[in-house]
């Protein structure tokens, strides 16, 4: 078992191995989508940084970060049915995408109307589908609000008569999967490397049960706590207690085939920590990652908050809680329930799953990093001062939207022709950079991340 360590040094790479790269090859003909009038006005775009460690931000209205990373990721179909309402971040499924809200409305993705505030840049790829894309009951989906310059949208099938608003982002179909999901495709077997690499490795301190409560607490401060537990286990305890000597990330490893858990309470030493209103609320949900290697069937609800990443290479998901982290799930993934919610917060952790604001073409599973043994960790990118309020507000009533309706003279159900070129420019003026400088500063971004990179590269062979 590793010795105490004074501080907290763990390895963090400011480049996410599953990241957006980019958008899918133009060419491809513009699909229809539905009119609206654009979102209620927006702040400025968010920071081109994450959130420094340990700072995560708590929930909130605005966008203040930018991260490029595979928020929600479902490797077969993905259907959003009920009265599901968002999901924050990149969205990338490998199979259709059907979007049926039991009693229609609006579904945000990629910006949320309360939320992490961590999201992909305004016009980048926020909803990547390999195959066919598809609305229903009068749902109709919105990518990129309340941010000037909306987001992209990528469909490997075809989009026909889908209901999109995307704020001006570009909405492209018939690409192919491989184009659509690029360079992302193959995302699927990353996450099954990255999983079982997780799952081997040893745990630093033991599970207790009591009642309804599981507890994961250690005395010793390390750079990363490792517990496991089996599903059969865990999915019996809706209670959840961490008391931990250090700020450092957790990975729980859940062993077996089948999960079904509907947890409603986590708490620290300090008190109860899963209250949206909570001041640790992203700072707990960035820490810890539930990793099920083995599950091929996961259930998790109803109507709550699970705090931490879940990661399900193999597993089949339904999912009728709101979900704080990253979710990626390797087989069919069904969102239901009532207001549920993603919000997108990467995992401190690393491995791949944490915040990048760069986008990187994935090449390599970086293994764990054993706890005993000490790494020389990378220069931080310095984050910016986040436009974040004191005291975060409760969200909104569950369904409701977070744009304006159609202004008046728009026909109910009207059809317009998005193109690449975006939003108009009076939108684009609001964000503060001319196309120039936007150029300027991606090229800039893409040299000092290829930096990033080989120094990181170098250091591993060391």
């Amino acid at each position: 078992m590793p010795s105490p360590a004074p501080r907290r040094t763990r390895l963090r790479s400011t480049l996410s191995l599953f990241t957006v790269a980019g958008l899918a090859a133009t060419g491809a003909a513009a699909i229809a989508v539905t009119g609206a009038a654009p979102a209620t006005a927006a702040p400025a775009s968010p920071v081109a940084t994450c959130p420094a460690d340990g700072h995560a931000p708590p929930l909130g209205h605005f966008p203040l970060f930018t991260d490029t990373g595979v928020a929600v990721y479902a490797g077969g179909d993905y259907t959003v049915t009920g009265a599901a309402a968002e999901s924050e971040g990149l969205l990338l499924v490998a199979g259709d995408a059907s979007f049926a809200k039991t009693s229609g409305g609006v579904f945000n993705v990629g910006t949320a109307g309360y939320g992490s505030g961590i999201v992909p840049p305004a016009g980048g790829q926020m909803l990547a589908v390999g195959g066919d894309l598809t609305t229903s009951n009068g749902t109709s989906v919105h990518v990129g609000a309340n941010l000037a310059g909306g987001g992209a949208v990528d469909v490997g099938g075809s989009a026909a008569g889908a209901s999109i608003d995307s704020f001006g982002g570009p909405v492209r179909s018939s690409l192919g999967a491989a184009t659509a999901t690029s360079p992302n495709t193959g995302f699927g077997s990353l996450i099954e490397s990255t999983s079982a690499a997780l799952a081997a490795t040893a745990d630093t301190d033991d599970v207790t049960t009591s009642g309804n409560t599981v507890r994961f607490a250690s005395t010793t401060e390390r750079d990363l706590y490792v517990f496991s537990i089996a599903a059969s286990t865990l999915g019996t305890k809706p209670e959840v207690v961490f008391d931990l000597a250090s700020d450092a990330p957790v990975l729980v490893n859940v062993t077996g085939a089948s999960l079904t858990w509907a947890p409603n309470f986590f708490a620290d030493d300090a008190g109860r920590f899963d209250g949206p209103s909570g001041a640790n609320f992203g700072e707990w949900s960035s820490r810890i990652l539930w990793n099920l290697d083995e599950a091929t069937s996961v259930t998790l609800g109803t109507n709550g908050q699970l705090i931490g990443s879940v990661l399900a290479p193999v597993a089949d998901a339904d999912v009728s809680t709101s979900t704080n982290g990253r979710l990626l799930v390797g087989g069919d993934l069904t969102v239901s329930g009532s207001g549920v919610e993603h919000h997108n917060y990467p995992w401190s952790g690393g491995e791949g799953l944490e915040c990048s604001p760069e986008p990187t073409t994935p090449e390599e599973v970086v293994p764990p990093v054993d706890p005993e043994t000490p790494t020389t960790p990378l220069t931080p990118v310095e984050p910016g001062t986040p436009v974040s309020p004191e005291t975060p507000e409760e969200p909104a009533t569950p369904g409701e939207s977070n744009v304006t309706p159609e202004q008046p003279g728009t026909p109910a159900g009207s059809t317009t022709e998005t193109s690449a070129a975006g939003a108009e420019k009076a939108d684009l003026a609001s964000t503060g950079f001319e196309a120039t400088g936007i150029a300027v500063l991606a090229a800039a971004l893409l040299a000092g991340a290829g930096a990033l990179l080989a120094i990181a590269r170098r250091r591993r062979r060391a």
